[in-house]
């Protein structure tokens, strides 16, 4: 796995999900982009946010939704993959919450899909137990 991993790092070599600049393997952000990113405060009792929407995280969230970027699913779900952890400790599986048909048709790819399996290695993810019916 390391020998794919190492080839496909010099095919397509690893990049700052947000800018692009080059980074090392396993990083997800450059270091002036990292620097950016503040962790969440008050989401609320219920609601689990690793980080803030805004800085750089936000440019790279946009940069994989809209342009559209799937590749940057694993760099993104590295992100965040310790707080899923914590959150999801005694979780059997991961259900994401899939976009509309008509979103689905536009971007090419299912975005939550893709971050859910990211975020989650080796975890069940079961992305046709909801269907989303509104466009919102």
């Amino acid at each position: 796995m390391r020998m794919l991993e190492a080839f496909l790092d010099v095919v397509y070599p690893p990049e700052c999900a947000a800018c692009g600049a080059a980074v090392r393997a396993r990083e997800s952000l450059c270091a002036p982009c990292w620097d950016t990113v503040e962790p969440a405060t008050d989401a609320g009792p219920s609601v689990h946010a690793p980080f803030a929407y805004g800085g750089q995280l936000q440019v790279a969230l946009l940069r994989y939704k809209l342009v559209p970027r799937p590749d940057l699913a694993s760099a993104l779900g590295a992100l965040l993959q310790p707080a899923a952890r914590a959150l999801g400790a005694h979780a059997d599986l991961v259900i994401p919450v899939p976009p509309h048909p008509r979103r689905l048709r536009e971007r090419g790819f299912d975005h939550t899909l893709l971050l859910a399996r990211a975020a989650h290695p080796g975890r069940p993810v079961r992305p046709l137990w909801l269907e989303r019916t509104r466009d919102t």
